[in-house]
Protein backbone atom coordinates (compact mmCIF):
# COMPACT_ATOMS: atom_id res chain seq x y z
CA UNK A 1 0.00 0.00 0.00
CA UNK A 2 1.38 3.45 -0.93
CA UNK A 3 2.26 5.56 2.08
CA UNK A 4 0.19 8.47 0.82
CA UNK A 5 0.64 10.79 3.78
CA UNK A 6 4.43 10.80 3.48
CA UNK A 7 4.40 11.26 -0.29
CA UNK A 8 1.72 13.97 -0.25
CA UNK A 9 3.66 15.93 2.39
CA UNK A 10 6.77 15.68 0.25
CA UNK A 11 4.87 16.95 -2.77
CA UNK A 12 3.52 19.94 -0.86
CA UNK A 13 6.98 20.87 0.38
CA UNK A 14 8.42 20.47 -3.09
CA UNK A 15 5.72 22.64 -4.65
CA UNK A 16 6.43 25.35 -2.08
CA UNK A 17 10.10 25.29 -3.05
CA UNK A 18 9.30 26.69 -6.51
CA UNK A 19 10.92 25.52 -9.79
CA UNK A 20 11.95 21.91 -9.62
CA UNK A 21 14.77 21.57 -12.14
CA UNK A 22 17.04 18.94 -10.61
CA UNK A 23 19.93 21.41 -10.44
CA UNK A 24 17.73 24.15 -8.92
CA UNK A 25 16.21 22.23 -6.03
CA UNK A 26 18.27 23.44 -3.10
CA UNK A 27 16.30 21.50 -0.50
CA UNK A 28 16.41 17.85 -1.51
CA UNK A 29 14.63 16.68 1.66
CA UNK A 30 11.11 16.54 0.17
CA UNK A 31 12.45 14.80 -2.94
CA UNK A 32 14.22 12.17 -0.88
CA UNK A 33 11.21 11.78 1.42
CA UNK A 34 8.99 10.97 -1.54
CA UNK A 35 11.55 8.53 -2.87
CA UNK A 36 11.99 6.74 0.47
CA UNK A 37 8.23 6.44 0.80
CA UNK A 38 7.98 4.83 -2.64
CA UNK A 39 10.82 2.39 -1.93
CA UNK A 40 9.29 1.41 1.42
CA UNK A 41 5.96 0.75 -0.25
CA UNK A 42 7.60 -1.52 -2.85
CA UNK A 43 9.64 -3.40 -0.27
CA UNK A 44 6.51 -4.07 1.78
CA UNK A 45 5.49 -6.45 -1.03
CA UNK A 46 8.67 -8.50 -1.61
CA UNK A 47 9.38 -9.74 -5.14
CA UNK A 48 10.78 -13.27 -5.32
CA UNK A 49 12.15 -12.84 -8.85
CA UNK A 50 13.34 -9.93 -11.02
CA UNK A 51 10.27 -10.48 -13.18
CA UNK A 52 8.01 -9.94 -10.17
CA UNK A 53 10.03 -6.85 -9.27
CA UNK A 54 9.42 -5.42 -12.76
CA UNK A 55 5.67 -5.93 -12.37
CA UNK A 56 5.69 -4.34 -8.90
CA UNK A 57 7.52 -1.20 -10.01
CA UNK A 58 5.31 -0.67 -13.07
CA UNK A 59 2.20 -1.13 -10.93
CA UNK A 60 3.51 1.39 -8.43
CA UNK A 61 4.16 3.90 -11.22
CA UNK A 62 0.65 3.31 -12.56
CA UNK A 63 -0.79 4.57 -9.27
CA UNK A 64 1.78 7.22 -8.30
CA UNK A 65 2.84 8.93 -11.55
CA UNK A 66 1.01 10.62 -14.39
CA UNK A 67 2.29 10.86 -17.95
CA UNK A 68 2.00 14.61 -18.53
CA UNK A 69 4.42 16.11 -21.06
CA UNK A 70 5.27 19.65 -19.97
CA UNK A 71 3.64 19.44 -16.56
CA UNK A 72 3.81 20.59 -13.79
CA UNK A 73 6.20 22.89 -15.67
CA UNK A 74 7.86 22.79 -19.09
CA UNK A 75 11.32 21.21 -19.16
CA UNK A 76 13.55 19.34 -21.53
CA UNK A 77 13.57 15.54 -21.56
CA UNK A 78 16.94 15.32 -19.80
CA UNK A 79 16.56 18.04 -17.14
CA UNK A 80 14.93 16.21 -14.24
CA UNK A 81 16.22 13.26 -12.29
CA UNK A 82 13.95 10.30 -11.69
CA UNK A 83 13.56 11.29 -8.06
CA UNK A 84 12.43 14.83 -8.86
CA UNK A 85 9.93 13.51 -11.42
CA UNK A 86 8.61 10.98 -8.91
CA UNK A 87 8.25 13.61 -6.20
CA UNK A 88 6.26 15.77 -8.61
CA UNK A 89 4.11 12.80 -9.61
CA UNK A 90 4.68 13.56 -13.28
CA UNK A 91 6.84 12.29 -16.14
CA UNK A 92 7.13 14.08 -19.47
CA UNK A 93 8.33 11.24 -21.68
CA UNK A 94 10.41 8.11 -22.02
CA UNK A 95 13.54 9.50 -20.35
CA UNK A 96 11.84 10.48 -17.11
CA UNK A 97 9.74 7.29 -17.15
CA UNK A 98 12.87 5.15 -17.51
CA UNK A 99 14.68 7.12 -14.81
CA UNK A 100 11.82 6.71 -12.33
CA UNK A 101 11.56 2.98 -13.05
CA UNK A 102 15.33 2.47 -12.89
CA UNK A 103 15.85 4.33 -9.62
CA UNK A 104 12.91 2.61 -7.90
CA UNK A 105 13.93 -0.83 -9.17
CA UNK A 106 17.56 -0.45 -8.08
CA UNK A 107 16.72 0.94 -4.64
CA UNK A 108 13.81 -1.37 -3.78
CA UNK A 109 15.30 -4.57 -5.23
CA UNK A 110 19.10 -4.14 -5.15
CA UNK A 111 19.83 -7.86 -5.58
CA UNK A 112 18.46 -7.78 -9.14
CA UNK A 113 20.49 -6.36 -12.02
CA UNK A 114 19.22 -3.39 -14.01
CA UNK A 115 20.83 -1.03 -16.52
CA UNK A 116 19.48 2.34 -17.67
CA UNK A 117 19.73 2.56 -21.47
CA UNK A 118 19.73 5.51 -23.88
CA UNK A 119 19.03 4.78 -27.55
CA UNK A 120 18.50 6.58 -30.85
CA UNK A 121 16.37 5.68 -33.84
CA UNK A 122 18.63 4.07 -36.43
CA UNK A 123 16.55 5.39 -39.32
CA UNK A 124 15.78 8.94 -38.22
CA UNK A 125 15.52 11.47 -35.45
CA UNK A 126 14.45 10.71 -31.91
CA UNK A 127 15.18 7.91 -29.53
CA UNK A 128 13.79 5.95 -26.63
CA UNK A 129 15.09 5.49 -23.09
CA UNK A 130 14.45 2.04 -21.60
CA UNK A 131 15.76 -0.20 -18.81
CA UNK A 132 17.56 -3.50 -19.22
CA UNK A 133 16.93 -6.19 -16.59
CA UNK A 134 18.58 -9.59 -16.09
CA UNK A 135 15.93 -12.28 -15.68
CA UNK A 136 15.78 -15.32 -13.43
CA UNK A 137 17.32 -17.48 -16.16
CA UNK A 138 20.25 -15.12 -16.61
CA UNK A 139 18.99 -13.74 -19.90
CA UNK A 140 18.55 -9.99 -20.26
CA UNK A 141 15.42 -8.25 -21.51
CA UNK A 142 14.27 -4.67 -21.94
CA UNK A 143 11.48 -2.92 -20.03
CA UNK A 144 9.67 -0.11 -21.83
CA UNK A 145 8.85 1.97 -18.76
CA UNK A 146 6.55 4.38 -20.63
CA UNK A 147 4.11 1.50 -21.02
CA UNK A 148 3.15 1.85 -17.35
CA UNK A 149 0.33 4.10 -18.56
CA UNK A 150 -1.24 1.09 -20.31
CA UNK A 151 -1.42 -1.11 -17.22
CA UNK A 152 -4.98 -1.93 -16.28
CA UNK A 153 -6.08 -0.09 -13.17
CA UNK A 154 -9.24 -0.38 -11.11
CA UNK A 155 -12.31 -0.49 -13.33
CA UNK A 156 -14.04 2.86 -13.72
CA UNK A 157 -16.36 4.78 -16.03
CA UNK A 158 -16.81 8.45 -16.82
CA UNK A 159 -19.69 10.62 -17.99
CA UNK A 160 -18.82 10.32 -21.67
CA UNK A 161 -18.69 6.51 -21.60
CA UNK A 162 -22.15 6.39 -20.05
CA UNK A 163 -23.72 8.67 -22.66
CA UNK A 164 -23.19 6.58 -25.80
CA UNK A 165 -24.93 3.49 -27.17
CA UNK A 166 -23.66 0.02 -26.22
CA UNK A 167 -21.98 -1.46 -29.29
CA UNK A 168 -23.49 -4.93 -29.10
CA UNK A 169 -26.91 -3.64 -28.06
CA UNK A 170 -27.35 -0.08 -29.37
CA UNK A 171 -30.82 0.17 -27.84
CA UNK A 172 -29.02 0.53 -24.50
CA UNK A 173 -27.05 3.62 -23.45
CA UNK A 174 -24.09 3.10 -21.15
CA UNK A 175 -21.06 0.85 -20.89
CA UNK A 176 -20.39 -2.85 -20.32
CA UNK A 177 -17.45 -4.01 -18.23
CA UNK A 178 -16.41 -7.66 -18.26
CA UNK A 179 -14.53 -9.24 -15.37
CA UNK A 180 -13.24 -12.50 -16.82
CA UNK A 181 -14.64 -15.55 -15.09
CA UNK A 182 -16.53 -13.39 -12.63
CA UNK A 183 -19.25 -11.13 -13.99
CA UNK A 184 -20.54 -8.81 -16.69
CA UNK A 185 -21.53 -5.37 -15.40
CA UNK A 186 -23.76 -2.89 -17.23
CA UNK A 187 -23.40 0.74 -16.12
CA UNK A 188 -25.65 3.57 -17.18
CA UNK A 189 -27.39 6.74 -16.09
CA UNK A 190 -31.09 7.46 -15.79
CA UNK A 191 -33.04 10.30 -14.19
CA UNK A 192 -29.90 11.69 -12.60
CA UNK A 193 -28.96 8.36 -10.99
CA UNK A 194 -26.02 6.14 -11.86
CA UNK A 195 -27.02 2.51 -12.42
CA UNK A 196 -25.18 -0.80 -12.14
CA UNK A 197 -26.57 -4.21 -13.12
CA UNK A 198 -24.52 -7.36 -12.54
CA UNK A 199 -24.94 -10.46 -14.73
CA UNK A 200 -23.15 -13.82 -14.87
CA UNK A 201 -19.97 -13.62 -16.95
CA UNK A 202 -20.75 -13.69 -20.68
CA UNK A 203 -24.49 -13.23 -20.15
CA UNK A 204 -24.99 -9.46 -20.05
CA UNK A 205 -28.61 -8.53 -20.87
CA UNK A 206 -29.46 -12.20 -21.56
CA UNK A 207 -28.79 -13.89 -18.24
CA UNK A 208 -30.37 -13.35 -14.84
CA UNK A 209 -29.61 -10.09 -13.04
CA UNK A 210 -27.53 -10.98 -9.98
CA UNK A 211 -27.84 -7.55 -8.43
CA UNK A 212 -28.99 -4.06 -9.33
CA UNK A 213 -27.94 -0.84 -7.62
CA UNK A 214 -28.24 2.92 -8.11
CA UNK A 215 -25.90 5.66 -6.92
CA UNK A 216 -26.18 9.39 -6.42
CA UNK A 217 -22.71 10.20 -7.77
CA UNK A 218 -20.25 8.90 -10.33
CA UNK A 219 -17.67 8.49 -7.56
CA UNK A 220 -19.97 6.11 -5.69
CA UNK A 221 -20.50 4.03 -8.83
CA UNK A 222 -16.75 3.79 -9.46
CA UNK A 223 -16.23 2.88 -5.84
CA UNK A 224 -18.54 -0.09 -6.30
CA UNK A 225 -16.78 -1.11 -9.54
CA UNK A 226 -13.44 -1.10 -7.72
CA UNK A 227 -14.70 -4.04 -5.70
CA UNK A 228 -14.62 -6.35 -8.72
CA UNK A 229 -11.45 -8.36 -9.39
CA UNK A 230 -8.93 -6.44 -11.49
CA UNK A 231 -7.41 -7.94 -14.61
CA UNK A 232 -4.53 -10.23 -13.77
CA UNK A 233 -1.28 -8.37 -14.39
CA UNK A 234 1.79 -10.56 -14.27
CA UNK A 235 5.01 -10.85 -16.26
CA UNK A 236 3.32 -12.88 -18.98
CA UNK A 237 0.82 -10.05 -19.39
CA UNK A 238 3.73 -7.63 -19.83
CA UNK A 239 5.31 -9.88 -22.46
CA UNK A 240 2.06 -10.31 -24.36
CA UNK A 241 1.30 -6.58 -24.40
CA UNK A 242 4.60 -5.08 -25.53
CA UNK A 243 6.00 -3.95 -22.17
CA UNK A 244 8.95 -6.35 -22.49
CA UNK A 245 11.26 -6.16 -25.51
CA UNK A 246 14.17 -8.40 -26.57
CA UNK A 247 17.62 -7.22 -27.60
CA UNK A 248 18.33 -7.61 -31.31
CA UNK A 249 21.53 -9.57 -30.68
CA UNK A 250 23.63 -11.13 -27.89
CA UNK A 251 25.86 -8.03 -27.83
CA UNK A 252 22.82 -5.95 -26.81
CA UNK A 253 23.48 -3.30 -29.47
CA UNK A 254 19.83 -2.36 -29.81
CA UNK A 255 16.17 -3.35 -29.83
CA UNK A 256 13.04 -3.06 -31.93
CA UNK A 257 10.69 -0.48 -30.46
CA UNK A 258 7.26 -1.90 -29.71
CA UNK A 259 8.47 -5.23 -31.07
CA UNK A 260 7.91 -4.06 -34.64
CA UNK A 261 9.92 -5.63 -37.49
CA UNK A 262 9.92 -2.35 -39.43
CA UNK A 263 13.41 -0.88 -40.09
CA UNK A 264 12.04 2.37 -38.68
CA UNK A 265 11.60 0.72 -35.29
CA UNK A 266 15.25 -0.24 -34.76
CA UNK A 267 16.85 1.65 -31.90
CA UNK A 268 20.60 1.65 -31.26
CA UNK A 269 21.79 1.66 -27.65
CA UNK A 270 24.46 4.29 -27.02
CA UNK A 271 24.32 4.81 -23.25
CA UNK A 272 24.24 2.23 -20.43
CA UNK A 273 24.40 3.04 -16.73
CA UNK A 274 24.11 1.13 -13.46
CA UNK A 275 24.35 4.48 -11.66
CA UNK A 276 22.92 7.54 -13.38
CA UNK A 277 25.26 10.55 -13.60
CA UNK A 278 24.36 13.63 -11.56
CA UNK A 279 23.79 15.52 -14.79
CA UNK A 280 22.27 13.73 -17.75
CA UNK A 281 24.89 13.73 -20.52
CA UNK A 282 22.88 11.90 -23.20
CA UNK A 283 22.59 14.95 -25.45
CA UNK A 284 26.38 15.27 -25.54
CA UNK A 285 27.03 11.60 -26.25
CA UNK A 286 24.35 10.97 -28.89
CA UNK A 287 25.94 12.94 -31.79
CA UNK A 288 29.20 10.98 -31.52
CA UNK A 289 27.28 7.73 -31.22
CA UNK A 290 25.28 8.48 -34.37
CA UNK A 291 28.46 9.35 -36.26
CA UNK A 292 30.09 6.08 -35.17
CA UNK A 293 26.99 4.13 -36.17
CA UNK A 294 26.94 5.71 -39.64
CA UNK A 295 30.57 4.68 -40.17
CA UNK A 296 30.77 1.29 -38.48
CA UNK A 297 27.22 0.10 -37.80
CA UNK A 298 27.85 0.36 -34.03
CA UNK A 299 27.40 3.22 -31.58
CA UNK A 300 30.62 2.36 -29.74
CA UNK A 301 29.79 4.59 -26.75
CA UNK A 302 28.32 2.02 -24.34
CA UNK A 303 30.87 0.10 -22.25
CA UNK A 304 28.94 -2.97 -21.14
CA UNK A 305 31.90 -4.19 -19.07
CA UNK A 306 31.18 -1.39 -16.60
CA UNK A 307 27.63 -2.64 -16.01
CA UNK A 308 28.54 -6.09 -14.63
Amino acid sequence: MIKKQRVVLALLLLAAAGPSHAAEVKDQKPVEAAFRGAVSSLQAQPAETPEEAVVSVLKYMRGAVRYQPGLPEPRGPHEWSGRVALANGSVNGCVESAKVFFELFRAAFPKYKAVYLDSFNAAGDGGHAVVGVTGTDGNAFIVDATAFTRLPGPASVDESSLSGPVGIRPEYTGRILQFRGSADVFTGKKDGKYLMKVYPYGEVFDGPVRSERSFGTLEELNGALAGFPAQLTNFRYLQDNGFILPYVDPERTGFLYAGSSSPLSKHVIYGCYTILPDRDDAEKIEPAARENYAKTGKAGTCDWSRTK
